[in-house]
């Protein structure tokens, strides 16, 4: 099913994932996540401050995926986890190909 998904979705995808996307739902939704996504630059480079200072034991990753995961709860309403799992797969489908692309590329211009 997750397949299907995300080749029917790979194009959309793809394009969300890179910026490039010309869809006025989508484009609507860009400044409020830029302007989020600058908020939270912030924040980061705060807490990894506060990390350095007080040699904080939590590590860098794993404060990402908890604020990650925080974010994702509150950006969907019902059925959060399989938002989540969807998601997930969802990039993790896109990186494995980018991955593949990019090595393709070097492989090709070597």
């Amino acid at each position: 099913q997750f397949n299907n998904k995300f080749r029917n979705n790979k194009n959309i995808i793809e394009s969300v994932l890179n910026d490039k996307i010309s869809d006025s739902n989508f484009i609507r939704l860009y400044k409020p996540i830029n302007d989020k996504s600058n908020k939270l630059k912030t924040i980061v480079n705060l807490l990894l401050l506060k990390q350095k200072k007080e040699k904080v034991i939590l590590s860098q990753e794993f404060l990402m995926t908890s604020y990650i995961h925080m974010m994702l709860n509150r950006l969907f309403m019902s059925k959060n986890r399989v938002h989540e799992l969807v998601l997930y797969d969802f990039m993790r489908r896109y990186y494995t190909s980018e991955i593949a692309r990019n090595k393709y590329i070097v492989k090709t211009n070597a």
